[in-house]
């Protein structure tokens, strides 16, 4: 009887240990998001300052008219540090800690920008709700990011970088085109850059 008494309380204290361990967790992950704007008129977090004023705040007002005039809402966060997760994890995580979307719809796009740090360090990530991953898979986000974003980043053009994913990534979610006509036109631009037929 003893046993059993004493193997329950054994079980009980894991339980105790292990939710107080996911606790943490989210505390120190949602402790390491920055704060949301509750307004939601402010959509560009840039901790890194790489857009200029005037950049951001065209980039903020694009921002606000799409979430004011499609049912999708789109961030871009730029941080210094993802506070030992990954690209993916933070920045889903950002989106769903700050309720990017409509409610119910989780039709939200996060744009995550890490610039800092040495080759291999520097992270970019676009994350979608489960409410658009059938109209822009993974994949799709990742081509964004690869043919979009990077190209631009390279030459310091962050704002150029991040204005041509959105004139993909907008329509896409509007569904103005589908995502194998933007993967397709793609692989035709790759293919040139390589030499071979488009």
């Amino acid at each position: 009887m003893k046993f059993l008494l004493m193997m329950r309380f054994k079980k009980t204290i894991c339980l105790i240990v292990a939710f107080l361990s996911i606790g943490a967790l989210t505390f120190a992950q949602n402790d390491c998001f920055p704060a949301k704007d509750k307004s939601n008129q402010i959509l560009v977090y840039d901790e890194s300052n790489i857009f200029s004023a005037p950049e951001e705040r065209a980039l903020n007002q694009r921002l606000v008219q799409i979430s004011n005039n499609t049912s999708n809402q789109i961030v871009v966060v730029v941080v210094n540090d993802l506070c030992g997760m990954d690209k993916a994890m933070y920045a889903t995580e950002l989106g769903q800690a700050w309720g990017v979307g409509r409610k119910g719809q989780d039709n939200g796009i996060v744009i995550l920008i890490k610039p800092t740090g040495g080759k291999g360090q520097r992270k970019t990530f676009i994350a979608t709700g489960y409410g658009l991953e059938g109209i822009i898979p993974d994949a799709t986000a990742k081509l964004v990011v690869e043919n979009e974003m990077i190209p631009n980043f390279k030459q310091g053009q962050f704002y150029r970088g991040v204005d041509a994913a959105l004139d993909v990534l907008v329509p896409l979610a509007k569904q103005e085109f589908n995502y194998q006509a933007y993967n397709q036109k793609v692989r035709k631009v790759q293919k040139r850059r390589k030499g071979g037929e488009a």
